[in-house]
């Protein structure tokens, strides 16, 4: 018998009994409730590993239910609440996952759906586990030299790294290590040259957290999910934080880091770019303009030849046209010498660039 409990809360019994059968096949262990009022003496009762509960209830509705729960004593939060209800817009879903549900699955749904969905819930509640056991082990070299610094040290060495880090993945990694030190649990989704990332600080995917930065909408920068969540709109960038508390401000300015890094990065990419086109096509036009100078100067003398015979050309007419040749040629490696060197400048400037940083 599997040692997980599930608390299933729904007005109408027959969505009870077939819950109930779909579970009971796979050795889970059932207590239900019909409202939820009953759902929060039961929670206190049994202390279930997980609740599925409905929307649309007598008594109380689930959303009431869901934020009473979690306001109960102890390890409230670590319960997964998946919501089960034929409301199925964004606005219900964002609903359910402000009073602090991990998951929503719209009626009707197949077996298949809600077996896949508490299986992961189930996963995902002990990689938490794990994580919170061995955090501080994997991270433990990094986290050493954080620990006696101030939230705002730690906050400015993020800002230092924002003004040396290449690519953005490293960028990711400095910033993510900074909020697990905090323990804001976050999600984020950044566009960063036309290419869009989704990805959280812990490496778990929780796919309402996903949707709600994909789609979710706000004019305000920060918009609050109740009192511990919220979403950061940042330019570029899309936060979901599970665990904001007094850090707003903080989190701001580390996302400001962010923005100024990014728009730099892509500022470099372009640089580097012109720089690199530059020296493609000056070396192109270099070895096209001695080509055209050459054959100019093969058909002159081929022509002068022709000439010669057939025309009263002086001897001073023809050293003149070979005269403005050779200050055409003059000219034109001037024009080279110059190319070259700037060239050569460029070279030296991007050399010191990319040792330096």
């Amino acid at each position: 018998m599997s040692n997980y409990k599930i608390l299933i809360v729904d007005d109408e019994e027959l969505n009870i009994e077939l819950m109930t059968d779909t579970l009971e096949d796979d050795d889970y262990q059932i207590e239900t409730a019909s409202n939820g009022v009953e759902a929060i003496e039961k929670f206190k009762a049994c202390k279930p590993d997980m609740v599925l509960l409905d929307v649309m209830m007598p008594v109380m509705n689930g959303y009431d239910a869901c934020a009473a729960i979690r306001e109960l004593e102890g390890d409230t939060d670590e319960v997964p609440i998946i919501f089960i209800s034929a409301k199925a817009s964004l606005e219900d879903k964002i609903s359910g996952y402000k009073v602090g549900g991990n998951e929503y699955i719209t009626k009707p749904f197949d077996n298949s759906e809600l077996l896949l969905k508490i299986n992961l819930a189930f996963k995902q509640k002990e990689q938490i586990k794990t994580l919170k056991t061995s955090v501080n082990d994997a991270n433990n070299l990094a986290l050493n030299l954080m620990v006696t610094s101030s939230k705002v040290g730690l906050i400015g060495q993020f800002l230092r790294k924002t003004l040396t880090c290449n690519t953005f993945s490293d960028l990711l990694k400095d910033f993510f290590e900074l909020t697990r030190e905090n323990k804001l649990g976050c999600t984020i989704k950044a566009i960063m040259n036309g290419e869009t990332l989704i990805q959280s600080d812990d490496g778990i995917e929780r796919p309402i957290d996903f949707e709600i930065v994909q789609h979710y909408t706000s004019s305000e920068r920060i918009f609050y999910f109740g009192k511990k969540r919220a979403l950061f709109n940042w330019g570029n960038i899309t936060m979901l934080v599970r665990n904001v508390g007094d850090e707003a401000d903080n989190i701001a300015l580390m996302l400001d880091g962010m923005i100024a890094s990014m728009q730099f990065m892509e500022m470099q990419s372009l640089l580097l770019t012109a720089i690199h086109s530059f020296q493609e096509q000056n070396s192109q036009f270099k070895v096209k303009a001695a080509t055209v100078l050459e054959n100019m100067e093969e058909e002159l003398r081929m022509t002068l030849c022709e000439l010669g015979t057939s025309t009263n050309l002086t001897e001073e007419e023809e050293e003149n046209l070979t005269t403005i040749v050779d200050q055409n040629r003059t000219m034109l490696n001037e024009v080279f010498l110059n190319s070259q060197q700037l060239e050569e400048s460029l070279t030296q400037a991007l050399s010191n660039y990319q040792s330096r940083y």
